[in-house]
C-alpha cells in the first residue's frame, strides 16, 4: 500500500536523511508558467497554425480528451501537418515557446539574461531588472521558478545545496533566475568592462553527454534538450541542443527503446545515489515512470535480502532500509479520495507526496528542507 503523503509541517523530518544522501531538484513546465506555455498550450498553438482547422479548441479537445491521443503524439502529428523539417519544426517550437514573453524592450533584456551562462556576464542591475520582469504585476501569477531559484542560490556552498538539477523544459528560465538570485545576493562585484572582476559561475549547463562539468558548480541537466532562439548569437541559447529535444512521440519511443541514452543514465545514476524532489511535473512521462519503477523494485528486493540475513539485535549497518526516497511537491486536491489515488499512482515508483495548500508554499517547503541540521 502506498505511503501516506507528508503535510508541509512534517516534511522537515526528512531533512536529516537528505543531508546525508543529498537531493536533486527535478523541474517541469509547471515551474515556468505563465511566462512559458505548458505542453497543452504549445499543442494548441500548433493546431491553430493548420489552415484546415476552423476551431482549435474543439479539435484539441476531440483529439486529446475524446480520442485519447497523447500530447507527444499530437506534437508529432503537428510536424507532419505543417510539413516541416526537423530544423524548421525546432524553430517553430522555439517561436511558440517564447511567444508569451513581453514585447521589446523588455523581451530583449530578458533574452539577454536567459542566454547568459554565468552571473558575471551582466551587471547586477541587469539581473535585478530581470527578477522584476519575471515577477511583474502584469503576470497572472509569479512563476514558481522564482522561489526555487532563491532556495538554490542561498543554499549554494552549503551541505544542503542540491547535488544537481534535472530540467525537463526546453527553456532556461530557472537557470537564468538562479544566476540572477546569486548575482543580487552576492556582495562580490560582477565582471563588467570597467571592473573586469570575474563572478563565480554557479551552474554548469549540460545539454549533451559530452558537455564539460566542474565539481565546484551545480550541474544543470537539460534532459529534454534546449531550444535555440532566433536572433541570439551568443551564450546558452546559441549553443542549445535542439537535436536532443524529447517533444514528439518518435523521440519518446526512440528514448524508450534505446539500450543506452545519456538521459536515462543520468537520471538513474542520480536517483540511485540521491533523493529526487519533483516540482512542476505531472509524473505521467512513461520513460521516467519506467526508470523509477526499475529502481524501486530493485531497492525493495535488496532491502528484503539484507533483512533476511541480518541477525536479531544487530546494528543497523551502512545500508538504508527505507524504500521510498523520492518526493513530489503537489497541491492537495479538493475532490474526496483523489489525494489517496494520487499517492497510489506513484507509490510503486518509490515516490512520496508532499501536500501543499497552495503553490505559494513551495518556498516554505524547500526552505525548511535546506536549513542547516
Amino acid at each position: 500500500m502506498a505511503k501516506k503523503g507528508f503535510n508541509l509541517a512534517d516534511f522537515s523530518s526528512v531533512r536529516g536523511p537528505l543531508r546525508n544522501s543529498g537531493w536533486v531538484l527535478c523541474v517541469g513546465a509547471g515551474t515556468s508558467g505563465p511566462l512559458f506555455p505548458d505542453w497543452g498550450q504549445l499543442v494548441l498553438s500548433l493546431i491553430a497554425a493548420d489552415p484546415v482547422v476552423t476551431n482549435t479548441s474543439r479539435t484539441f479537445a476531440s483529439l486529446r480528451d475524446t480520442k485519447g491521443f497523447s500530447l507527444d503524439a499530437l506534437i508529432q502529428a503537428a510536424q507532419d501537418r505543417l510539413a516541416l523539417s526537423d530544423d524548421a519544426f525546432a524553430d517553430r517550437l522555439s517561436t511558440r515557446l517564447y511567444s508569451k514573453l513581453p514585447a521589446d524592450p523588455v523581451r530583449a533584456r530578458m533574452l539577454r539574461c536567459l542566454a547568459a551562462v554565468a552571473p558575471g556576464e551582466l551587471p547586477k542591475s541587469k539581473w535585478q531588472e530581470f527578477i522584476k520582469d519575471v515577477t511583474s504585476p502584469s503576470l497572472s501569477y509569479i512563476p514558481s521558478a522564482v522561489a526555487l531559484s532563491d532556495i538554490v542560490a542561498r543554499s549554494r556552498g552549503t551541505v544542503m545545496a542540491p547535488k544537481a538539477i534535472l530540467s525537463f523544459n526546453a527553456e532556461p528560465l530557472l537557470y537564468a533566475l538562479i544566476n540572477a538570485q546569486y548575482a543580487v545576493k552576492n556582495n562580490k562585484p560582477v565582471a563588467t568592462p570597467t571592473t573586469g572582476v570575474p563572478e563565480p559561475q554557479v551552474l554548469t549547463p549540460i545539454t549533451r553527454s559530452i558537455s564539460n562539468r566542474r565539481v565546484d558548480r551545480i550541474p544543470y541537466y537539460f534532459c529534454h534538450g534546449l531550444l535555440r532562439v532566433g536572433g541570439i548569437n551568443h551564450g546558452l541559447l546559441e549553443n542549445g541542443s535542439p537535436e536532443k529535444l524529447v517533444f514528439s512521440e518518435s523521440t519518446y519511443l526512440s528514448l524508450a527503446n534505446e539500450s543506452f541514452s545519456w538521459q536515462a543514465a543520468t537520471f538513474i545514476s542520480l536517483a540511485q545515489a540521491h533523493s529526487l524532489i519533483f516540482v512542476g511535473m505531472s509524473l505521467t512521462d512513461s520513460n521516467i515512470r519506467k526508470w523509477l519503477s526499475w529502481m524501486y523494485d530493485n531497492r525493495r528486493k535488496e532491502i528484503a535480502v539484507i533483512k533476511a540475513h541480518k541477525s536479531p539485535g544487530s546494528a543497523p549497518g551502512p545500508v538504508s532500509g527505507v524504500s521510498t526516497l523520492h518526493y513530489w511537491l503537489n497541491v492537495k486536491p479538493t475532490e474526496p479520495g483523489e489525494q489517496e489515488w494520487i499517492e497510489s499512482l506513484v507509490g510503486h515508483l518509490g515516490i512520496r507526496l508532499v501536500w501543499l495548500d497552495h503553490w505559494g508554499e513551495i518556498a516554505t517547503a524547500l526552505d525548511r528542507l535546506t536549513q542547516a541540521v
